[in-house]
């Protein structure tokens, strides 16, 4: 496994003009969107000139010093806004005109490639943070392959051919999907991988560019006081994020309709947005009279009071590249359940999380035994607040701003 060790650096020092190009941005409130809203804050915060690059969610672009936020429009079955291309190459005019130090994208879309064309032709370095599993994205979204297809086009012309190898049985969906994510990593000077589960994944595609395992910070979400007006019978069972196919939501429902035979009381809360799943949608709505309440996307400043509210945290996805929904949960002290035994390495063993197979009889059982033990005097839930502060924002950018660096002094080592 290609791996690399950073040690922590002062923030004190040179100053770096950096780009940030991603493909998910504000007012979106998914993962992506979160971490590069919380780089940009820090980076500006300690002294460094920032840009980013990202869609706007409309059909007209809008730059400013400090973003460009580019025209865009909406396809089925991806979440954010897609760019369409309009205003890119003003855009490259502009940022020449900046003379960046370095340039990180966030994603695999059409301003991720933006972020590489002009990494390669300012000649500086490029880091690429991968946020998403798009091979396993894909076999959820089969109606996407004429624009995968497509895509895979525009990526060989801007990084080139890649063909990795792949186990047997792999569709050609993922195979596509792979060696686009192949290309744009073998671009990179430094990758950042967010879990260890996926490093595993990325460091064969990356060729031999440097894989940092360096997850996305959290920290304490508030309130930490449960909800006014609590309404739900115990134990009540959250999810946060994204509700979605390839989130596990249907095993995750199955699942809660075996719990309710053993716990009638139980509460599924769901909070997270659910426009994107049609057949979910109706699934959804049959369930809301039998414990489920759907509360949808909430700004992320409220969901600190559901976190308090909960007596379980569930998290059924196998898709994630990481999980920073379980370091919110782990802070807010909240009991873990999941099904991703690869993804559960990053976090700490004990009482306060149970991993499962992802199928519906053992996520059940799970839910119970941690129902259960949750409920005992003295259950300690200090242990995850005890791992959660481990990556705390300001460390994990500390950890990511030293990288740049080492980035941009072996470039100028090479010069």
């Amino acid at each position: 496994m290609v791996g690399v060790e950073i040690a922590m650096t002062s923030t004190t020092g040179p100053r770096l003009r950096v780009g940030l190009f991603t493909d998910s941005y504000a007012p979106s409130r998914n993962g992506v969107a979160i971490a590069v809203g919380q780089l940009r804050a820090h980076l500006a915060a300690h002294g460094h000139e920032v840009v980013v690059v990202a869609p706007r969610g409309r059909p007209t672009g809008r730059f400013t010093r400090r973003e460009f936020l580019m025209s865009s429009v909406r396809v089925r079955g991806i979440h954010p806004p897609v760019a369409t291309g309009l205003g890119f190459r003003r855009c490259a005019r502009e940022l020449a005109c900046m003379e960046l130090d370095l340039v990180h994208v966030h994603g695999f879309g059409p301003v991720s490639l933006l972020g590489i064309h002009i990494a390669r032709r300012a000649g500086v370095p490029l880091v690429v943070t991968w946020h998403t599993d798009l091979t396993g994205y894909v076999r959820h979204y089969r109606h996407l392959a004429p624009v995968l297809a497509l895509w895979a086009v525009v990526v060989r012309r801007v990084c080139g051919r890649v063909t990795p190898d792949m186990p047997t049985g792999t569709t050609w969906r993922e195979r596509r999907a792979t060696a686009v994510c192949a290309a744009i990593l073998r671009s990179a000077s430094l990758v950042i991988a967010p879990s260890r589960k996926t490093n595993t994944r990325v460091a064969p595609l990356a060729g031999g560019a440097p894989v940092l395992t360096l997850p996305t910070g959290a920290d304490p979400i508030l309130p930490a006081t449960p909800l006014p007006g609590f309404r739900w019978t115990r134990p009540v069972i959250l999810y946060v994020g994204r509700i979605a196919p390839e989130k596990g939501i249907d095993l995750l429902l199955d699942a809660f309709l075996r719990l309710r035979a053993d716990l009638p009381d139980a509460t599924l809360v769901l909070v997270g947005d659910h426009t994107c799943a049609r057949g979910l949608r109706r699934r959804l709505r049959m369930m809301r009279g039998h414990g489920v309440d759907v509360v949808g996307e909430i700004a992320r400043s409220a969901v600190g009071g559901y976190y308090a509210a909960a007596d379980i945290f569930v998290f059924p996805s196998t898709t994630d590249t990481q999980g920073l929904v379980l370091h919110e949960a782990a802070h807010a002290g909240v009991p873990l359940v999941m099904v991703d035994d690869e993804l559960a390495g990053d976090l700490a063993t004990g009482s306060t999380i149970l991993v499962t197979t992802p199928h519906s009889t053992a996520l059940a059982g799970a839910m119970k035994t941690m129902a259960e033990r949750s409920a005992e005097p003295g259950f300690a839930r200090r242990d995850g607040k005890r791992y959660a502060a481990r990556f705390s924002v300001e460390r994990q950018h500390e950890a990511l701003v030293a990288g740049y660096f080492g980035c941009v002094d072996e470039q100028a080592a090479r010069a």
